[in-house]
């Protein structure tokens, strides 16, 4: 009886430990993006105003010099985009379904004015987990709205000056 308890006791003991484990890889991970993001945006002279991390990117403005970033994160490495508001035509919600009407992936469309598309990732079936389809979408739709609302005050702005 008493050999039950104490494999019992080993397992639990492991089992803790396991859990702390992925928790400090997780924190460890996370600090490692946020320290990333930092530099890039010292390297480019970027001041993000308002970002919010998420899965693994990370998507922010700055609203002094009009200008998006979007990172993904990809292991160790990233991957970014930066759209200068000026260049700017559109920016839309696109939705990628499958063929059994599943949704495969959720992007903002940004159409530039050389007629150019750069695509910001919110939700890709291949690396995220289906039931965050729906919070991402919602997101998605919130950047879409920052990044038009940035474009509509620009214009404003260099109409005041002509």
């Amino acid at each position: 009886m008493q050999v039950e308890y104490l494999a019992f006791a080993v397992l639990a003991i492991g089992l803790v430990l396991l859990l702390i484990r992925a928790i400090w890889k997780f924190r460890i991970k996370k600090h490692q993006q946020t320290a990333q993001f930092q530099a890039l945006c010292r390297s480019t002279g970027l001041k993000m105003d308002l970002f919010e991390f998420f899965s693994n990117r990370v998507i922010g403005i700055d609203y002094q010099q009009a200008a998006v970033l979007y990172m993904q994160f990809i292991g160790d490495h990233y991957k970014h985009q930066i759209i200068l508001i000026e260049e700017l035509d559109q920016c839309s919600l696109e939705k990628q379904f499958n063929e059994n009407n599943i949704i495969e992936g959720i992007y903002l469309l940004c159409r530039l004015k050389d007629k150019s598309l750069c695509r910001i990732g919110f939700y890709s079936a291949k690396t995220d987990h289906h039931l965050d389809a729906t919070q991402l979408v919602r997101k998605a739709a919130y950047w879409k709205r920052k990044i038009n609302m940035l474009k509509q005050f620009e214009e404003l702005s260099l109409e005041q000056y002509q």
